[in-house]
């Protein structure tokens, strides 16, 4: 998880990089989940294919890993780098929303709020334990290199550790309360969980340039740093919605 992912050359879809989330497994199917929105306005003439790492990247990955990475030929050819094909959504734009199941809202006796949905599936072979991509370089925060192994209900407050394809491995706060969100694009107003930094005494600069919710950071999973349960996935940074600079979660549960 945490690694770089786009779509190849496709006529009319302008590239984004996301992250690698999870793989998961229902019945004998295996997927990898990501986040949606890099690729909604990808044409639906058939699966696309999802590669990794993604073409903007692959130069970078060459210089800086050649051992990792050979490239022979077109780098642009993207036949060797697919990952799979997006084989599922969560809708057909950004503007599909659900009735969370989160038993915060039971506990406050408060009707539950609808959320953001903003999940693809892509398909997998094989199958592996599913373990953050940790910095090689030192830098970051140190976390216990545990399997990823199950889903928890989001618990406020509670500190996370991601691995985006562009802040790397980094530390972050669940918010104590949801976030109220007018979207103003037709979508119903929407509640969502957040992260922000751990520190708010820290330069906000630092967590906006570098943080988790960077552009490229879309779809990094979100783990319990203590006990590397899976709470959800990033979904985007918000910069103009609170007081200080966020990123919201789309949770699994």
């Amino acid at each position: 998880m945490g690694d770089s992912i786009g779509v190849g050359k496709t006529l009319g879809y302008e590239e984004e990089t996301a992250t690698l989330g999870p793989r998961i497994e229902k019945g004998d199917e295996s997927y990898w989940l990501a986040s949606y929105h890099p690729f909604v306005e990808v044409p639906k003439v058939a699966g696309p294919d999802i590669e990794h790492p993604s073409p903007a990247d692959r130069r970078t990955c060459r210089s800086l890993h050649p051992d990792l990475v050979e490239l022979t030929g077109d780098a642009d050819n993207g036949a060797r780098f697919s990952l799979g094909k997006l084989v599922k959504a969560s809708g057909i734009d950004l503007k599909t929303t659900r009735i969370t199941r989160d038993p915060f809202w039971t506990e406050k006796e408060e009707a539950p709020p609808e959320i953001v949905m903003d999940w693809c599936l892509i398909s997998s072979t094989g199958s592996g334990a599913n373990y953050l991509r940790a910095t090689s370089t030192g830098d970051g925060p140190q976390i216990r290199r545990r399997p990823v192994v199950s889903v928890a209900h989001i618990k406020p407050g509670a500190v996370v550790v991601a691995s985006g394809r562009t802040s790397g491995l980094q530390r972050g706060r669940i918010g104590e309360w949801p976030m109220h969100i007018d979207h103003g694009d037709g979508t119903a107003p929407t509640k969502e969980w957040f992260i922000e930094q751990v520190d708010q005494d820290e330069d906000d600069n630092e967590w906006i340039m570098g943080g988790i919710g960077v552009q490229g950071d879309s779809g990094a999973a979100i783990v319990d740093a203590e006990t590397s349960v899976l709470y959800g996935q990033l979904w985007g940074g918000t910069k103009t919605m609170a007081p200080d600079p966020v990123s919201r979660i789309s949770p699994y549960p």
